[in-house]
């Protein structure tokens, strides 16, 4: 016995076309090569430093939180670099807090032997990159900060602060 079927129509044409768009977009989401460009957000925890000794100085961590987004089910690379702004009351490459008139010099670094400047990555600052590949999902990096108040600074008694900005450019 043999079996013999007649093409049939299952969808009208206006529906496969639809049908046949929607399928080439999944495709090209779900295969396209890595972007170079990605959706990244960044999350900065400023180094608290606490009581400031003329004599010791005074240490203190933070941390920079770098999350991005991957699309597609074979996930794509990510690459950035994180780059720290001057400060508010920089003066030239000098970061500084400040309380009123008075200043207090400080630092951020890449290492916690205080020997890198964590800067906008222009010599002799270090600026910090991130590379990631992974399926679909978030993919977090969290980059230590450390601070120091180098000692023998004679100011004002009182609360200094400062901000700087974050940058993240991939």
């Amino acid at each position: 016995m043999t079996y013999t079927s007649k093409p049939t129509r299952v969808l009208a044409p206006a529906w496969r076309k639809l049908f046949t768009a929607c399928g080439l977009g999944l495709w090209l989401t779900l295969f396209s090569p890595p972007a170079s460009a990605q959706l990244c957000t960044v999350l900065g925890v400023a180094p608290l430093f606490g009581t400031y000794s003329t004599s010791t100085g005074a240490p203190a961590n933070g941390s920079v939180t770098v999350t991005c987004i991957v699309l597609g089910i074979f996930g794509q690379d990510v690459s950035y670099t994180v780059k720290l702004g001057m400060s508010t009351q920089a003066l030239g490459n000098q970061r500084r807090m400040k309380n009123g008139t008075a200043f207090l010099n400080y630092n951020v670094f890449c290492d916690g032997g205080y020997s890198q400047i964590w800067g906008n990555g222009v010599s002799p600052t270090c600026a910090p990159t991130g590379g990631q590949a992974g399926l679909l999902g978030n993919l977090v990096t969290i980059y230590p900060v450390y601070g120091n108040i180098p000692a023998g600074q004679y100011v004002t008694p009182g609360t200094y602060g400062d901000s700087i900005d974050i940058e993240v450019l991939y």
